[in-house]
């Protein structure tokens, strides 16, 4: 169980977590290309925190099934946690290529622009975002925070945390 539904102590989550990881170690012993255990182990060190491995795992089912959406997406998202955003760019603009219609997938794309500092970029692709799901709140959201960031009304902000918080 990756999220905590108040069933179990912290300490027995943890616990939990680190026994499901070393069972996927087992399992990418004898089927190392196995990409589906790698995910779900970069999602359990996700839920940990631990954003570093969790990046190394869901690049390696990345570099092993590039296509499916949630792979890329995590992916993404942990380039960004460990401040790597060039490579959260690469990655996110080749995913959203191969899904056009995929708005979550832009709006993810213009999240690892704005951090890399290509605001100018990161607004026209919010925008490509919120044009496939007008109704999205979250990217209705990020488009005003962007926005905000272009016109000088807030700070760039160097860290997802700093883009959530808005405190950039």
């Amino acid at each position: 169980n990756l999220i905590d539904r108040g069933a179990a102590s912290s300490k027995e989550r943890v616990q939990h977590l680190r026994a499901g990881i070393a069972c996927l170690d087992r399992v990418l012993k004898i089927t190392p290309g196995h990409w589906q255990s790698l995910w779900i182990r970069g999602k359990a060190y996700q839920a940990l925190s631990e954003h570093e491995d969790a990046r190394a795992s869901f690049a390696s089912a990345y570099t092993i099934q590039p296509d499916p959406p949630d792979v890329a997406r995590e992916h993404v998202v942990e380039l960004l946690q460990v401040r790597r955003p060039a490579d959260a760019v690469r990655v996110a603009r080749a995913i959203s290529t191969k899904h056009p219609q995929n708005a979550g997938l832009r709006a993810n794309l213009a999240v690892a622009l704005v951090l890399n500092g290509d605001t100018r970029e990161a607004q026209e692709v919010v925008r490509e975002a919120l044009h496939l799901d007008p109704n999205d709140q979250i990217t209705a959201a990020l488009k005003a925070r962007i926005d905000e960031v272009a016109s000088g009304k807030r700070n760039a902000p160097r860290t997802l945390k700093e883009l959530e918080g808005g405190d950039g």
